[in-house]
């Protein structure tokens, strides 16, 4: 464990009362006993150099010691394999050189080496558990759970920062960074170290405003350590962990400190002076880390008091009805172990979670959760990845009222000693109809969700500002606006609206649908009227009935409460068009109100060749709606809702071509699907060219064609090229249903399906590069690039050969990039990541397992965790678009397995530098 996860543990800083001596093994010794490790390896490096035979031996074994402690593992095992190849073993050495292989995810062999220490030290119980924890922990990375899980940037520090917790509108943690009350002790310079007190940042401001600051001004915060904490539901009380001075060890000559946990009461005057909150709380031995029950009647904490299961246990007090606690009860030993069970946190009266170093886990200390059944606490469960990590995990919180809380770690990525870390269960998001306005909770500390207001209008962004923990916005009525959703800067969900308010029918008429993603929608009805006291105000509308709609059917029916609230609790799923209306007293029913449509088609010239980059604009009483532009393939898709009793025009116009205007009348209505989508084909004449008096506007713009149409004049802009493709097995044999996505320039321009006969076509224009990529049932993808520059001709046909999907089989994913030295995945990308999705969608059994490398540039520690952070976050745009987490296990491999070794050339650095996966399970 890392120094000051050891302090967190105990916070014991023991000071020697003796006289310091000033050789290197002792003065790396003087650090090591204080938990500075950092500090001790010089002076242990120098001893192995120049000490004498029992000195470098026993420098040998804290160096090794120091650099697994510190996390540093690779160092570590290097020293530990020599350690055990001695021909005398020494069992803690075989121990901690597992126990470094397993903090590397190299569990096949620890596993070997757990089983060597159990054989040459039976009587330790941890031996089985650490095999045991082996096994499990690959099994629980083939198969992660649905959490996500996010470094507080804006939190952490090169130092410690741990046991945050939600107070208020903000949190508060703990931080060993500079400008705490009083330093540790240090030798010869040595870097100081500051002691733990507790920090705070408010999450109500804007993102630009956080900033991390002593909370209450440090007036809880004293020169000894204090935290973890814990406050009442009300947050006028706090209950947390100090440092004091215990009693005399008369064996080493040393006084030990002891933790207890003190009691401060919010004044008006300010926090009352800290007490003891406990009459057990001791000078012999420790009680720490409270967490406090909803109601305030129960707390659970750690302890090593006389008694125990193990090295530290978790008890429970209860509040009696004089004020007092009563005395503390073990949880039992289905909780507790022998090894060390701490930061206990409880959710609630029947839910607990903690950390533990002995039940079987990742790593070192991991989260479990316990139920309590027929009074026993019990059905203890490990959390698994990515809450737990191969490092230490602990001081798990969560929200009680949302599936999102707080942890702290030092795993790979952290920026210091111990990071915070916020996770998330992802959720439908809830959007509130507050009125005219519109709110969405700001949940990104916890999801990493950016949202965007685009008009579609317009075509310009809204600003959505974050206030009081919402994103707040007031669109205008009878528009038509786009919330476009990111999460690490790739797409995850749009959600198109249009609100009208207050009409003569209803209170509230919104459409709303999303693309993506499942959403709820709830709200406060609201109206503008006189209050008692004569002035205007908008009051809630109490008794209203509200009706979720789709398109055909009334999917849930409510009424608003005396405050105007109303809440369907039903989910609005990914491509229903749905409708909310709050009708007004006295009104028909939803089902007898107006249909409304949409409006989808194509553009094409009179030879029917599709026409891209065709302005459509939608206009009602001289105002315009709407604007949007055909896509390569001629296809347009308008959003905003025609009410059919209204009157409504386009305008179509492109460079090059006779502009268009044309009514949409009664007889379009008349071919709307069950969707209520229209379907208008267009039809544009190049201008310069003479028409037929014969031609009418209506069939310009929707109609057969006739014979008196002229040839259309060609576009200067690049030839067009029909191109045939045809997709076989390995066998020739045609591959039917195949999807095939047609991109250019890492866009994606068009998307086709191969017939019975395995073909499909497609048009392009020369001078451009494109690649059609083919996915299906029970293959690999196939790519085709189609290189079409200085290219005359007007024809051409292209071949996919798929071969089968075979267990095991390397597949290299060329055009996955990222920042240099970041793990970032850059936008150039998401081409080659989404047609990975579509092949898992295409064959929805399959597992796979995605790997990263990197160059051998770089340390070995380094580049490993670079990989593995790389290949989480590739794993985490596969899930972002809806593949289920289970059906990918990632994996950094570092340098070890290039593809050339020895690379000297900018082009084979390249080489080893890649992504690639294997399909593991059909």
């Amino acid at each position: 464990m890392r120094k000051f996860l050891l302090l967190t543990i105990f916070f014991a800083c023991v000071f020697s009362l003796s006289g310091l001596a000033q050789k290197n093994l002792t003065k790396g010794n003087a650090y090591f006993d204080r938990n500075m490790f950092k500090e001790a390896i010089p002076y242990f490096k120098t001893e192995m150099e120049n000490g004498d035979t029992k000195s470098k031996e026993e420098a040998t074994e804290k160096l090794a010691d120091c650099y697994r402690l510190l996390g540093e593992f690779a160092d570590a095992e290097i020293i530990y394999k020599k350690l055990v190849q001695r021909a005398k073993k020494n069992p803690n050495h075989v121990l901690n050189y597992a126990l470094s292989l397993k903090a590397s995810s190299k569990y096949q062999e620890a596993s070997e080496e757990f089983k060597k220490y159990a054989q040459l030290k039976p009587e330790d119980p941890m031996g089985s558990v650490y095999i045991e924890s082996c096994k499990l922990a690959q099994q629980w990375l083939d198969a992660n759970i649905g959490n996500e899980v996010k470094n507080l940037e804006f939190i952490n520090t090169e130092h410690s920062e741990f046991s945050a917790i939600l107070y208020k509108k903000g949190i508060v943690f703990c931080s060993s960074r500079p400008g705490s009350k009083k330093k540790l002790i240090s030798f010869d310079g040595g870097a100081n170290n500051p002691s733990l007190d507790f920090y705070y940042v408010d999450l109500s401001v804007s993102k630009d405003s956080l900033r991390v600051t002593p909370f209450e001004a440090g007036k809880l915060s004293t020169y000894m350590h204090e935290g973890p904490a814990a406050f009442t539901t009300s947050g006028d009380t706090i209950y947390f962990t100090r440092t004091v001075k215990g009693e005399r060890d008369p064996n080493k000559d040393v006084v030990v400190k002891v933790l207890q946990i003190m009691e401060s009461h919010k004044t008006p005057e300010g926090w009352s002076e800290p007490a003891s909150a406990f009459s057990f709380n001791s000078t012999k031995y420790s009680v720490a880390h409270p967490s406090i029950s909803p109601d305030g009647k129960t707390i659970v904490f750690m302890s090593d008091m006389p008694g125990g299961k193990g090295a530290t246990d978790i008890y429970k007090t209860e509040k009696q009805s004089d004020g007092n606690w009563s005395t503390p009860t073990n949880l039992g030993d289905k909780v507790n172990t022998f090894g060390h069970e701490l930061f206990p946190f409880l959710y609630d009266s029947k839910t607990i979670y903690f950390s533990s170093d002995a039940h079987p886990g990742m790593g070192k200390l991991d989260v479990f959760q316990a139920k309590l059944v027929n009074d026993t606490w019990t059905s203890v469960t490990n959390l698994q990845p990515p809450i737990n990590s191969i490092g230490d995990d602990f001081s798990f919180v969560m929200d009680r009222n949302y599936r999102q809380g707080l942890l702290s770690s030092d795993r790979f990525d952290s920026k210091g000693l111990e990071d915070v870390y916020a996770f998330s269960e992802f959720e439908p998001i809830k959007i509130i109809v507050d009125g005219g306005s519109f709110k969405i909770a700001d949940n990104s500390m916890f999801d990493g969700l950016r949202y965007k207001l685009v008009d579609n209008t317009t075509k310009k962004d809204v600003s959505i500002p974050s206030k009081n923990g919402y994103y707040t916005f007031t669109p205008e009525q009878s528009k038509l606006y786009t919330i476009s959703i990111r999460k690490d800067g790739f797409p995850y969900n749009k959600i198109d609206f249009d609100f009208t308010r207050n009409t003569t029918q209803s209170y509230l008429d919104l459409n709303i649908e999303p693309k993506s993603k499942s959403i709820y929608v709830e709200g406060i009805l609201k109206q503008e009227m006189r209050d008692t006291s004569g002035i205007m105000k908008d009051l809630p509308i109490a008794g209203s009935t509200v009706q979720l709609k789709d398109v055909s059917n009334v999917l849930a029916t409510t009424t608003s409460t005396f405050k105007g609230e109303f809440n369907h609790k039903k989910e609005i799923k990914a491509e229903t068009d749905a409708k909310i209306i709050a009708l007004k007293s006295g009104q028909k029913a939803l089902a007898n109100q107006q249909r409304q449509f949409t409006i989808v088609g194509d553009v094409t010239d009179d030879e029917d060749e599709e026409l891209d980059d065709v302005t459509i604009e939608l206009v009602k009483d001289g105002k315009t709606l709407e604007i949007i532009s055909s896509n390569i393939l001629g296809l347009y898709n308008l959003k905003t809702r025609l009410n059919e009793s209204e009157k409504y025009s386009f305008k179509v116009s492109k460079q090059g071509y006779i502009t268009i205007e044309m009514p949409i009348d009664a007889r379009d209505y008349k071919t709307a699907n069950a969707k209520n989508n229209i379907f208008k084909p267009i039809i544009l004449v190049p201008s310069g060219e003479k028409k037929s008096e014969e031609i009418r506007m209506e069939e310009i713009f929707s109609g057969p064609k006739t014979a008196t149409t002229t040839p259309v004049i060609k576009k200067e802009q690049g030839t067009p090229i029909a191109v045939t493709g045809s997709v076989k097995d390995n066998e020739e044999n045609p591959v039917k249903g195949a999807q095939i996505t047609i991109t250019e320039n890492n866009n994606v321009i068009g998307k086709k399906t191969s017939d019975e006969n395995g073909n499909y076509t497609f048009t392009v224009q020369s001078g451009s590069d494109y690649v059609a990529t083919a996915t299906g049932k029970g293959f690999f993808q196939n790519d085709v690039k189609i290189n079409t520059q200085g290219s005359k001709v007007s024809s051409m046909n292209i071949e996919h050969k798929m071969s089968a999907i075979v267990l095991n089989k390397t597949i290299r994913m060329d055009n996955i990039y990222y920042d240099y030295n970041k793990i970032t995945l850059r936008y150039e990308s998401v081409n080659m990541l989404d047609n990975l999705v579509n092949f898992m969608v295409s064959n929805p059994s399959l597992v796979i397992e995605l790997s990263s490398h990197t160059d051998e540039r770089g340390s070995d520690e380094y580049n490993q965790n670079l990989s593995e952070g790389r290949a989480l976050n590739t794993a985490k745009y596969l899930f972002l678009k809806g593949i289920a987490q289970n059906r990918v296990v990632y994996k950094g491999f570092g340098e070890t397995r290039p593809v050339k070794r020895n690379a000297s050339t900018e082009e084979e650095h390249q080489l080893n530098r890649r992504t690639e996966f294997k399909v593991i399970k059909q």
